[in-house]
């Protein structure tokens, strides 16, 4: 019986061959790859990836007889292999048999890379909605979509969970089920994500290619934001995906871009109740080395049109207006989530072009961050009565007719 063999085991020109064929296969031109591909695998039966990406190829050109031909054979070399399951459990799913399907994916799952688990994932799906189980059915649609971004699997998600899918119209933006605010919070949680797996990887990968080593070509870090937010992910994920951003990166590199565009700088005023020192502890990354006790003031190098310069006046603990970009403030909502306070609460107003200010709370209650979108009118009598003063406050937003930083600290 052949070995399996990775990419690394196969003679130079082969490589080179096989660079050529995945490329084609990348662009769909499938009838072009099929032979280069029959041939190497007639020659390396045990390079498995070969194999999957030429039965990939068959079924692509509706030749599933001998794409299953080539999954069989290889499945004497590696039975457990994901790619080789998936292979099998699509030929299931061609005749019908569902549950012989759901049965070899079951056993593929533990050990699945990003490469073929959206396309399991939405094999479960599949024989769970042939079975009239409707509510595994679209969460096994939603997790293949997090796992493999295709907007078919969304969509078989909410029709099945009764969310409207908007996608189908091209020409429109899905509106954002989260304010700008969310969506600081939301960026630099997975820009962190995406930096953290990166450096795991290479802990020398260079700054520029952070955000695309980092990332699985998964949604992997957006669930999780949405997940640990409480924010509909069917609705957020088509919010994105009409604005490019379906994996994580794409996320950065494409909505988060779109959104720098419009929502230009922040403007935000807070207060502190309780314990100040607890909150600036949670945020000590952007205290000074020679921040006087015992107020904290929160200045990074730089004008405050760049980074967050947050004062604690006491007694009182109120920080005046400040100026800052919404990235830094994702930063500060990142670190307030990962360290909730446990004997304050910090209230903070933000306010973005265009859009009603956002009152976020970091409490004791155990809630996590809180995001309240202020009615277009004044602060209603409960929110005033929760924070005294709130609605001045929201009058010196709107009454500021430039974005530009105030003069100084008060």
């Amino acid at each position: 019986m052949p070995d399996v063999l990775t990419y690394d085991d196969l003679p130079a020109d082969i490589q080179r061959r096989l660079d050529s064929l995945y490329n084609a296969c990348d662009y769909r031109r499938w009838a072009e790859a099929i032979p280069g591909l029959t041939e190497v695998v007639d020659a390396y039966p045990g390079y498995i990836n070969a194999v999957f990406v030429l039965g990939t190829a068959l079924r692509a050109i509706g030749d599933g007889a001998r794409a299953n031909a080539h999954f069989l054979a290889a499945a004497r070399i590696a039975p457990d292999d994901p790619r080789i399951c998936l292979g099998l459990a699509w030929e299931r799913l061609d005749a019908g048999d569902f549950a012989g399907a759901e049965a070899i994916v079951q056993r593929a799952l533990a050990t699945a890379s990003s490469l073929v688990r959206g396309d399991l994932l939405a094999i479960l799906g599949r024989a769970a909605e042939a079975d009239d189980r409707e509510v595994e059915a679209a969460q096994r649609y939603l997790e293949a979509y997090e796992a493999g971004t295709r907007l078919g699997w969304l969509e078989a998600h909410c029709r099945l969970a009764g969310v409207d899918y908007v996608l189908d119209d091209v020409s429109a933006s899905a509106p954002w089920p989260v304010g700008m605010a969310e969506r600081c919070w939301m960026y630099s949680e997975i820009t962190a994500a995406l930096a953290a797996a990166a450096r795991a990887a290479d802990p020398d990968v260079p700054l520029e290619k952070l955000m695309v080593r980092g990332c699985d070509n998964t949604a992997r870090a957006t669930a999780a934001w949405a997940m640990r937010a409480g924010v509909d992910r069917a609705l957020l994920y088509q919010a994105l995906a009409s604005r490019g951003g379906y994996c994580d990166c794409e996320v950065l590199m494409n909505a988060a871009s779109e959104d720098d565009d419009v929502r230009g700088l922040t403007l935000l005023v807070g207060s502190i109740d309780g314990e100040v020192s607890e909150v600036a502890d949670a945020l000590q990354d952007f205290l000074t080395d020679d921040a006087p006790a015992p107020g904290a003031t929160m200045e990074p190098a730089g004008t405050t049109d760049d980074y967050l310069g947050v004062y604690l006046e006491l007694p009182d603990g109120r920080i005046p207006q400040q100026v800052t970009d919404s990235g830094t403030l994702g930063e500060l909502l990142r670190l307030l989530a990962a360290s909730p306070p446990t004997r304050a609460q910090l209230r903070l107003l933000a306010g973005f072009v265009r859009e009603p200010p956002t009152l976020v709370s970091a409490s004791p209650s155990g809630e996590g961050l809180r995001f309240e979108r202020l009615p277009d009118d004044e602060p209603t009598a409960a929110l005033e009565a929760r924070w005294p003063g709130l609605a001045s406050l929201v009058a010196q937003l709107r009454a500021a007719d430039t974005l530009a930083p105030p003069d100084g600290p008060g």
